[in-house]
């Protein structure tokens, strides 16, 4: 995608699914940097588990776009929660990318992610900002 290229607001249905089980969120958890012998066996993800899953469906739509993960940088994240997500849960993910502006050369999307569980339930909401970067064989603006 060229910097100046606007994505229209549409919206992205993907097949992201994951059953969340406790050996991930034990592995998110040390990846956080919590120590394994810290892991106390908790059922429920930490706030920030959901990002695997968001980054997952961002990345199938914005190949629909032409840009990969790999050519954006991250520049603001927010989380917004109906309930906890826990051990057990199947979730899906439903991108929406927005209008996109341009700053430096670069452009802006946001991208909003609804995650629901296995009966259709909103679980949380994850809104990501990200900067498309130009690449070689790009012309940038």
């Amino acid at each position: 995608m060229e910097p100046n290229e606007h994505p229209p607001a549409q919206k992205v249905v993907t097949t992201v699914e994951i059953e969340v089980s406790r050996q991930q969120i034990r592995d998110f958890t040390i990846a956080l940097g919590f120590p394994a012998d810290d892991w106390d066996g908790e059922l429920t993800a930490p706030a920030t588990f959901p990002l695997a899953l968001s980054m997952r469906a961002l990345e199938s739509a914005l190949a629909q776009y032409g840009a990969e993960l790999s050519e954006v940088v991250h520049r603001d994240q927010h989380f917004a929660y109906t309930r906890p997500i826990h051990s057990g849960d199947v979730l899906t993910a439903t991108v929406s990318l927005s209008d996109s502006e341009s700053i430096a050369k670069a452009g802006v999307i946001t991208a909003i992610t609804e995650i629901d569980d296995m009966s259709g339930n909103h679980v949380c909401t994850s809104t990501s900002t990200i900067v498309a970067l130009a690449t070689p064989g790009r012309r940038a603006g």
